[in-house]
């Protein structure tokens, strides 16, 4: 009970900060400078990198019990990367990666 809860509430949140990258961030005036079209495509690859990570994790919770990989925590390590790209997304976002000139 408690993993599936986990699993979903880690999906909502995850899906949020997938949102905040395809979406939020990428919202332009009309004339973008180059740097911000340069961030607009950190913010895609971290965006999707989320979204591949949550069907990963899906993927994850339907493989049987005695599956090799799960001695190797891939909810852990797919949820980290995740977590990992939202953060690359957030600099990027910041101005600390690709600052306007």
């Amino acid at each position: 009970m408690v993993g599936t809860l986990h699993l979903i509430f880690a999906a909502c949140f995850l899906l949020t900060l997938a949102y905040f990258s395809l979406a939020l961030f990428r919202l332009m005036a009309p004339n973008p400078t180059p740097e911000k079209l340069q961030r607009n495509k950190v913010y895609t690859a971290c965006g999707y990198t989320i979204l591949a990570c949550v069907a990963l994790c899906a993927v994850v919770k339907f493989l049987p019990g005695n599956a090799l990989l799960l001695k190797f925590s891939p909810l852990f390590w797919l949820e980290a990367v995740a977590v990992f790209a939202f953060g690359v997304s957030w600099l990027t976002k910041g101005e600390l990666i690709l600052a306007d000139k």
